[in-house]
């Protein structure tokens, strides 16, 4: 597998408890908005995506685009390939992430399968749809672009670029709800998804909270 540069270390230590995501809850503030111009973007690995450059350790292309690059990523393997089961579900989840269907995703996840994400924990359909809703309520426009894949056995691991434009109110890991912005966000992503009989049961998720405080317009420091 080749080894691409390392995004900066999260921002501050884990917490000593993982908040739960409880179903149905929100809050809203009034939370500044930054300017409307990122500070910077990942328009570079964007356009790699889109020209089909070679990427994963089978040579995957990715040459669909960024709406359908989890489509892709299972259609264009090369011959003779197999796809292991764990694989086929989680790009199942990421195709059901990208065009905004709950009801496809939640099909690819256990009933008691645990989302842990710096947000906090969620466990169950429920707790699960009312994080993943209140993401989708954030950035309506949200997709992810699969980078690098990996699959050993029944975990699979992708670095991806989460994509879309802050639209909505979104609550930071610190708790802090932000208002709407219209920034872009391009967000480099990690996630490690342990299948068991063909269902999701553990989906572990990593980002740069510092990098996301920056493209929604926070200084840094």
């Amino acid at each position: 597998m080749t080894v691409r540069e390392p995004s900066a270390p999260p921002a501050g230590p884990a917490p000593a408890a993982w908040p739960r995501v409880a179903a149905g809850s929100w809050a809203s503030t009034g939370f500044g908005a930054g300017p409307a111009e990122p500070p910077w973007s990942y328009a570079w690995d964007e356009q790699r995506v889109r020209r089909g450059v070679r990427l994963g350790r089978r040579g995957d292309r990715y040459d669909s685009p960024l709406g359908e690059a989890a489509a892709s990523h299972a259609s264009t393997r090369e011959e003779g390939d197999t796809m292991t089961d764990a694989r086929e579900v989680r790009d199942r989840y990421t195709a059901a992430f990208n065009v905004h269907d709950m009801d496809a995703l939640l099909r690819t996840v256990s009933p008691t399968g645990v989302t842990v994400s710096p947000e906090g924990l969620s466990q169950g359909h429920e707790e699960l749809a009312s994080y993943i809703g209140q993401f989708w309520e954030a950035f309506p426009d949200v997709h992810a672009v699969v980078v690098e894949s990996f699959d050993a056995g029944d975990v699979v691991v992708d670095e991806l670029l989460m994509v879309g434009t802050h639209k909505g109110p979104y609550m930071m890991p610190d708790g802090q709800v932000v208002t709407p912005t219209g920034r872009p966000v391009s967000l480099r992503c990690c996630y490690i998804c342990t299948v068991e009989n063909g269902l999701i049961v553990s989906l572990r998720l990593y980002f740069d909270q510092l990098e996301l405080r920056t493209q929604l317009g926070f200084p840094r420091g």
